[in-house]
């Protein structure tokens, strides 16, 4: 969902995300809370694999997890011509398959077959 979002709107989310970084100030001030709210229904799915989660916080490493997702397709999606992402040649299938052994990896403990 992160990776497909991100592509379809990616200029006017990357000027989003330029704006949110040089103005801060002038972000609602409910932006925190709509973005958590955003992120709840990915959260609840996952701890519904909460026993299968080597963390000893589950709900923490999830949420952690879904930021590193989020910030590594941003980042790829958004800033392609960005030398990080230059030097490091993912197509989108293959960014989606990577961040999902990533997140797997992260939250059980193992890497996925």
């Amino acid at each position: 969902m992160v990776l497909e979002t991100y592509a379809e709107r990616r200029w006017l989310i990357r000027a989003l995300a330029l704006f949110a970084r040089s103005r801060p100030e002038a972000l609602p001030d409910d932006i925190l809370s709509r973005r958590r709210r955003a992120y709840e229904p990915m959260v609840e799915v996952l701890l519904r694999h909460r026993a299968r989660i080597a963390h000893e916080d589950p709900e923490a490493a999830i949420r952690f997890g879904i930021f590193l997702v989020s910030s590594t397709a941003r980042e790829k999606l958004l800033f392609a011509d960005a030398p990080l992402s230059r030097v490091t040649p993912l197509g989108r299938a293959e960014l989606r398959r990577e961040l999902v052994r990533v997140l797997h990896s992260y939250l059980s403990g193992e890497a996925p077959r």
